[in-house]
């Protein structure tokens, strides 16, 4: 990559003339007159640097010239060069003003003007502008590379407490440390791991991936916590310290000794009944709680339906056991659950039946059967029945139950005809056909 380039920024130009006759109307000339620069009055860089320039990240010597550039006027009237940064929007561009310039005569010195940090910007392209009396100008391009350094901390991040069962073999996994490091290169961001102190007796941690596992068979009865030193280092001497080491960050994190799950869960009740659950209850209205036990230490039992709950009707609370309703019920559809609920330890599960029976309602308007057209004589009154209705209650399950169905007309009918609980519909008057009755 060059480290510079020189940009001649004129060399001729056209100047469109009008002129006009103020005295007399429209009298005018229009006419172009060539400009020609001679480009030996452009600005010349007579001292560049002739390559890159590297500056560690941590550089900070903000009064010591980093770079020196020279250029002539070339006009030979005794004035003088005019020196300035150009800027864009682009951060390699120096639009936050990280190096500055100083001009002394003829010469433009860039110096440091702001914080360096290689994890932001790895390098900078600073156009210094030199120009002259007339305005005219060159344009050099100073290569400025920031080296990374190991200024970064390693940071230890996430869980910092393990558990480990007791009785578990030497070697068992019991724990991942993990740390981060934010420099920029493989250098001086890779991280390893070590442990400090008596915990080297118990654990042992890998030093790559930050596994912890166990040294020795551990007895919850004879301790249950280990508090455990971590180191978490990075790869080169740091720059932050003047002590030839790296950078290294330490954390005392706490292994915890569990009882050994050995013992299932076990329902108070291996049969559950509720009944005459009325199928309009709300959802959300409870049911039943089951309880479970288990008899090791502290244990953690999750209880869930697992088998029978159609349409999933109901729901439990997997801490507390409490069943209730999740959907809307009907006894037309189903009239009785039998739900197998699970418990779960984490290890070990148990499992025991729950019997619901749903209370019929009378929700549902009762349904004639008979529906006929009647065909009698006019000017008659049958003594008969004109017709028989049949109506039943889709709330009882037997038709061949009592179904308890009156009967009744609107009360516009009643003069004319009459009908009893049997749904025997008789005649009160005579019809005419003709009209004006008929």
């Amino acid at each position: 990559m060059k480290p510079f380039k020189l940009i001649i920024m004129i060399l001729s130009f056209c100047i469109n003339v009008h002129a006009a006759n103020i005295q007399a109307k429209n009298e005018a000339a229009n006419d172009t007159i060539s400009v020609t620069v001679d480009s030996n009055y452009i600005p010349s860089f007579t001292k560049i640097p002739s390559a890159p320039i590297a500056l560690n990240e941590t550089y900070d010597q903000f009064n010591t010239a980093i770079a020196e550039l020279e250029a002539n006027t070339n006009l030979n009237d005794g004035t003088s060069i005019i020196f300035d940064l150009a800027l864009d929007n682009d951060a390699t561009s120096n639009i936050q003003n990280t190096f500055i310039l100083e001009q002394v005569n003829n010469t433009a010195y860039i110096k440091l003007g702001g914080k360096l940090d290689y994890e932001k910007v790895q390098e900078y392209r600073i156009t210094v502008r030199a120009m002259n009396f007339r305005g005219l100008k060159a344009e050099a391009v100073v290569l400025i590379k920031i080296l990374d350094e190991n200024d970064n901390i390693p940071e230890i991040t996430g869980n910092l407490n393990g558990v480990i069962l007791e009785h578990e073999p030497a070697g068992t996994f019991v724990m991942q440390v993990k740390a981060h490091d934010n420099d920029g290169t493989s250098a001086h961001n890779i991280v390893s791991y070590r442990l400090e102190g008596t915990a080297r007796q118990y654990f042992h941690i890998d030093s790559i991936t930050g596994n912890i596992t166990s040294l020795v068979e551990f007895d919850r009865e004879a301790k249950d916590i280990y508090p455990v030193t971590v180191v978490a280092e990075d790869n080169s001497p740091s720059v932050l310290f003047n002590n030839e080491k790296p950078n290294s960050a330490v954390k005392q994190l706490f292994i915890r000794v569990l009882d050994k799950n050995d013992h299932p869960p076990q329902f108070e009740e291996q049969y559950y009944e509720v009944n005459n659950i009325p199928e309009d209850a709300d959802i959300n209205t409870s049911i039943i709680k089951v309880k479970a036990t288990d008899l090791d230490k502290d244990p953690k039992i999750k209880y869930s339906i697992i088998e029978n709950n159609i349409g999933k009707a109901f729901k439990i609370d997997e801490d507390t056991g409490l069943i209730s309703v999740n959907k809307k019920l009907d006894y037309e559809s189903i009239q009785e659950y039998d739900l197998v609920v699970q418990a779960h330890d984490g290890l070990f599960k148990s499992t025991t039946n729950v019997r619901i029976q749903i209370k019929n309602l009378n929700d549902i308007a009762p349904q004639i059967l008979t529906l006929t057209n009647i065909t009698i004589k006019e000017n008659t009154i049958p003594s008969d029945c004109i017709a028989n209705l049949l109506a039943y209650d889709p709330d009882i399950e037997n038709f061949e139950y009592p179904q308890n169905i009156q009967y009744a007309l609107p009360k516009e009918h009643q003069h004319l005809l009459s009908i009893d609980d049997k749904g025997c519909l008789k005649l009160l008057q005579p019809l005419d056909r003709d009209p004006p009755h008929g």
